[in-house]
């Protein structure tokens, strides 16, 4: 599905554009977050203070090493996604794109990160704008993995629900598989095109197809569950692990779905602390803590993805 007209200068992307008023208020959102984060941290110094020094670091080293492979997860959706609309590449190639652009989330606006991953896959020969809507969709199905991980966890963790209510979290599984209709994914894909405003079309991924891809993320969301248990063993505080991985996924999903808060900044945070089922302070640290590690490794593993995106791209023959 390429298509070369499309990478035309005058043609910017959809997705890069931004509203002014919508990085504002993200902005706004964000300070309120990390201002009652680091109120809450403040307040508690001495206790937050004796867990920083006791903490376990093996334990910190694989919550970094078991939340990356989280990730890895997400950038596999994603080619899925891709390979439905199209562009199939390799396993490495697309992880190296997926990288190398998600220190995109970092930067403001909310949208850098979907242009960051796009832009490398479209200069690796995606069409553009199987790039751009293909990223769009894998976020979607990413947080509807997030969903089922949710509704699983859901019921067996002690998150305060009792009885049939306890059963809730369930719904979250035909809430989610409803986002994926080919009917929900068409209409996203035809107002893309209206927006473009280019004749190009996409087949529409069948239901089946869009749901499989999305399982691809359930391992993922898992290993994040357990990145945050392992965080919350090393600084000690008592805590349920079911609930603490079903309250990370809940923030992180949150977290995407709040766009215009670059990298969901203090928002997962307090999303964490409300439904974890710990001292606020001490989740405030738990969830602190975890996204110093994801920074790590999103750093690192950003750098290795573009020196080895250079390096293909000196070895490979001129025009």
């Amino acid at each position: 599905m390429n298509h070369p007209e499309d990478d035309s200068p005058q043609d910017p992307p959809p997705a890069g554009r931004s509203n002014p008023a919508v990085k504002a208020v993200g902005w706004v959102i964000a300070a309120a977050a990390i201002g009652f984060c680091v109120w809450a941290l403040w307040s508690s110094w001495p206790e937050v203070e004796t867990a920083v020094r006791q903490a376990d670091l093996w334990l910190l080293a694989a919550a970094v090493a078991v939340g990356g492979a989280g990730l890895v997860f997400q950038a596999f959706g994603w080619r899925q996604v891709l390979a439905l609309l199209g562009d199939r590449h390799p396993p490495s190639l697309v992880l190296q794109w997926f990288f190398a652009g998600e220190v995109g989330k970092y930067v403001p606006g909310g949208v850098w990160a979907i242009v960051g991953r796009s832009e490398l896959a479209r200069r690796g020969g995606v069409d553009r704008r199987t790039a751009y809507i293909g990223t769009l969709l894998s976020l979607g199905l990413t947080v509807v993995g997030a969903m089922w991980f949710c509704a699983i966890a859901g019921v067996f963790a002690s998150i305060g629900l009792a009885g049939v209510a306890r059963f809730a979290p369930l719904l979250l599984l035909p809430a989610g598989a409803l986002c994926l209709h080919p009917a929900v994914v068409g209409l996203v894909l035809r107002v893309t095109q209206k927006v473009t405003k280019r004749d190009q079309s996409w087949i529409v991924p069948t239901w089946s197809q869009m749901l499989a891809a999305a399982a691809i993320t359930v391992p993922g969301w898992a290993l994040t569950g357990v990145a945050a248990v392992l965080v919350a063993m090393s600084l000690g505080p008592p805590h349920d692990p079911g609930r603490i991985a079903f309250a990370a996924v809940a923030a992180w999903a949150i977290g995407i779905v709040a766009v215009p808060v670059p990298a969901g900044a203090g928002l997962r945070e307090v999303v964490f602390a409300a439904i974890s089922g710990i001292a606020y302070a001490p989740a405030v640290l738990i969830a602190a803590v975890s996204r110093l590690g994801y920074v790590l490794f999103d750093l690192v593993a950003a750098a290795i993805s573009m020196l080895l995106l250079r390096r293909s791209a000196r070895r490979a023959p001129g025009p």
